[in-house]
Formats: structure tokens, C-alpha cells, sequence
């Protein structure tokens, strides 16, 4: 159990609350679930209105209306160890008030031009699938794979500019002394 209190100085306090159970059901498996809730204020840039930012074929404009995210989350997991592999599972649902996004608003030529904005209301599921592998002392090779599907509730539609698919794979190597490196 525990819980979060953020002050925010425009956008006051919030308070978000998460519980999570972990279950070893033998020495091999472990079941995980909970619900969390989460605060996320606007950035500096996405809250001003006189910010504008270029990056690439992209321009990005502030937006002095949008409004800080909330969201309600549950989650379902389990990891199993065999030797030197380790298998993880999650299943995850967020419903999302005021998630931040960038709403495009116009095009010329290559370029995009984009402002915040808040979806009212957003469902965002998944699953992340993972193979951890010990293959030699001091060495693993960590892969992760994240499958998404994210919609605006109120019409239905699935939001843009959100990946479906993520795979990350990350080799990891821990030395004497409390060395390491990361490659990934």
C-alpha cells in the first residue's frame, strides 16, 4: 500500500493512491496485481502558451488551457524463473482523464504543425511480454516487448502518434567493484 501527494502551484494537490499484492506461488512463479491512480502536471513547454519548438520537419506550439492528466490503472502479472531464464508476463488497463497529446494542426509541405492538447477521456491497454537470460557470470540479455492499444473513450477512435509495438533488448554486464555497463 501506499499513496502520493503532489503540489502542484497552478494546479493545487492531488493525491494518488495504489495498492499491489505480490504472490510467490512456488520458488518458480510469482503472481502480481494492483490498481494505482497517478497525477501528471504539464510541462513548462506544454503549458505556455508562447512557447513554440522545432524539432526536425515538426513544430510544437504551448497551450495555455491544458490540463493535467489523471489516471486509474490495474495490472496482472507473473514472472517465471527456469535456470537461467526468467519469463515475465503483464496485462495492464489505464483510463486516462485529460490525457496530454499532440493534436496536429496543420501541414505545409514536410512540415507538421502540432499544439498540446487533452483528450478527455483515453483507454489505454496492453501487454509486455519479457525474456531475461543469464547467459554467462556477470552477463544478461534482457528483452521486452510492449503491445498497445489506446482510443479516445468518448468517440471510440484510436488516438495517433502512439506506437502499438515497442521491443527493447538491452545487454547487461556487472563486474567486481560494483562496475557494470549497459548496452541497449
Amino acid at each position: 500500500l501506499g499513496v502520493r501527494v503532489d503540489h502542484h502551484e497552478i494546479f493545487g494537490n492531488e493525491t494518488s493512491p495504489r495498492a499491489y499484492l505480490v504472490w510467490q506461488a512456488t520458488p518458480e512463479l510469482t503472481i502480481k496485481g494492483g490498481y494505482g491512480e497517478a497525477f501528471k502536471a504539464p510541462t513548462l513547454k506544454q503549458i505556455s502558451s508562447n512557447y513554440v519548438g522545432a524539432e526536425g520537419p515538426h513544430t510544437f506550439y504551448g497551450n495555455d488551457n491544458i490540463r493535467p492528466e489523471t489516471s486509474h490503472s490495474f495490472e496482472l502479472a507473473a514472472d517465471y524463473r527456469i535456470g537461467h531464464l526468467t519469463l515475465r508476463g503483464t496485462l495492464f488497463q489505464n483510463k486516462v482523464k485529460d490525457l496530454i497529446y499532440l493534436r496536429l494542426l496543420r501541414q505545409q509541405g514536410i512540415r507538421n504543425f502540432y499544439q498540446y492538447d487533452n483528450v478527455n477521456r483515453a483507454t489505454v491497454r496492453g501487454a509486455e511480454l519479457g525474456l531475461s537470460w543469464a547467459f554467462a557470470p556477470g552477463f544478461k540479455w534482457n528483452n521486452d516487448l510492449t503491445l498497445l492499444r489506446t482510443k479516445d473513450s468518448n468517440s471510440g477512435v484510436e488516438l495517433t502518434g502512439r506506437p502499438r509495438q515497442v521491443l527493447h533488448s538491452q545487454l547487461q554486464w556487472q563486474g567486481a567493484w560494483g562496475l557494470s555497463a549497459r548496452l541497449g
